[in-house]
């Protein structure tokens, strides 16, 4: 590892610390381990970049120290690097020094235990690399914590799959998933009410099982108007019973379409307590047109639920009482998060699209999601990853567990419609 003993920030520029994770190259040696370090360091002189580079069972975990508008440019350059892939963002962020200022490029590789044959300065143990002297000064720092996690396994690529007995799903790709769609017929379609809503259904599909959970009915106008533009219409109690009536109309489009999901339907907590009967007009509305209640899902956002918690919770024992499910949708987006779980847990939670876009290569995403998975799978949750638009976002979160997939990559919406599904594996 080279040593540096001063570096020369700029007077504006900002100081940061970027730390990535990635998987190696298959059959990477010491030797090229060695000539990664030393190509890096001689590098990062020029650069004036500083930091750590540790390698371990196939994975990389790097600490990047300088001016942040370097580090950015030499993140997009590694990115690009063939002896490396699948890189995953951990941390990017102002710091007010460098924690490694000593090292240009430090190199740490415990378990091959071969440091002194190639001349590396280097540890035969992660204890010994965590309790070093090199690391003594990030004993309460999150370089310190993070570096434990990757010693520990937490942000190795290269895991064994998941067992089959976890509920999660295995490692592997996703097989080729075809299944048809539906729309209305000329007369079903002029039969239709000319002033009134419309939706547009969307499917959530089980990879798991290989099949179609549920479609989720999207309120739309008589032109396919969006839901803000269709509720702008009404206010106060008015709003609340034009809520619960509409779903009249999903109910009998889901019907003449033909279908054996589930159907999830949208609903504010308060239009379930704008009528002492409302819950009894939707199990009613749903046994007109074909559906029990155990095939009705009644999704709420996070922001909804959180409100007024006492209404939200009165509403959820009457839906559960007639025997329908209750989903949280938009999970993320809201200011509740896990305060929100603890207190009530829905038969289905819907993560939200600001924390499934990007997250095969952010790191924060990623831990994120694997919580959520975690306390859902221990109480019983059913996951659903909303807004899933890439096939590296669909392949990451089916290799953390999640079964459960909606998004323009399956399918967009249809109006009037189920769209069909075509999974090219």
């Amino acid at each position: 590892m080279t040593l540096r003993h001063s570096h020369d920030e700029r007077p504006n520029a900002m100081l940061s610390q970027l730390i990535y994770t990635s998987q190696a190259q298959p059959g990477i040696t010491p030797e090229m381990l060695q000539a990664i370090a030393s190509t890096a360091a001689r590098d990062n002189v020029r650069m004036d970049v500083s930091g750590l580079l540790i390698y371990d069972q196939g994975c990389f975990l790097q600490v990047m120290e300088g001016e942040d508008d370097v580090l950015i440019a030499l993140y997009q350059r590694l990115k690009s690097d063939p002896r490396h892939s699948n890189l995953v963002k951990l941390i990017h962020e102002p710091i007010a020094q460098r924690r490694f200022a000593q090292w240009s490029m430090g190199l740490a590789v415990p378990r091959l235990g071969v440091q002194a044959e190639l001349g590396l300065e280097g540890f035969s143990t992660w204890s010994e690399l965590l309790s070093s002297r090199a690391l003594q000064n990030l004993t309460e720092d999150r370089v310190r914590t993070v570096l434990d996690a990757f010693t520990q396994g937490r942000w190795h690529h290269a895991v064994a799959p998941l067992a089959a007995h976890d509920g999660h799903t295995s490692a592997g790709r996703d097989p080729e998933l075809l299944i048809p769609g539906s729309t209305l017929s000329a007369v079903q379609r002029q039969a239709l009410p000319h002033v009134g809503p419309r939706f547009a259904y969307q499917p959530i599909v089980d990879f798991e099982n290989r099949r179609i959970s549920s479609y989720e009915a999207l309120l739309r106008g008589p032109a396919g108007e969006s839901p803000q533009a269709v509720l702008s219409a009404f206010e106060g109690d008015a709003l609340h019973r034009f809520d619960l009536t509409s779903k009249v109309a999903a109910l009998s489009i889901a019907q003449q379409l033909g279908t054996d999901a589930r159907l999830s339907l949208n609903l504010l907590p308060e239009s379930l307590l704008v009528d002492a009967h409302a819950v009894d007009f939707l199990v009613q509305a749903a046994a007109r047109h074909g559906f029990t209640p155990d095939r009705i899902v009644l999704e709420v956002t996070e922001e909804e639920a959180i409100t007024d918690p006492d209404m939200f919770a009165d509403a959820v024992k009457r839906v559960r009482s007639a025997g329908m499910r209750v989903a949280i949708d938009d999970f993320g987006a809201g200011f509740a998060g896990l305060s929100l779980l603890a207190d009530f847990q829905p038969d289905k939670l819907k993560i939200d699209r600001c924390i499934v876009q990007n997250v095969h290569e952010s790191g924060p995403r990623q831990a994120i999601v694997r919580a959520i998975v975690e306390f859902c799978y221990c109480l019983g949750i059913a996951v659903v990853a909303e807004g899933v638009e890439t096939v590296e976002e669909f392949n990451w979160l089916r290799h953390a567990g999640v079964n459960r997939i909606q998004g323009y990559l399956i399918a967009r919406p249809g109006l009037c419609a189920l769209p069909p599904v075509e999974w090219r594996g």
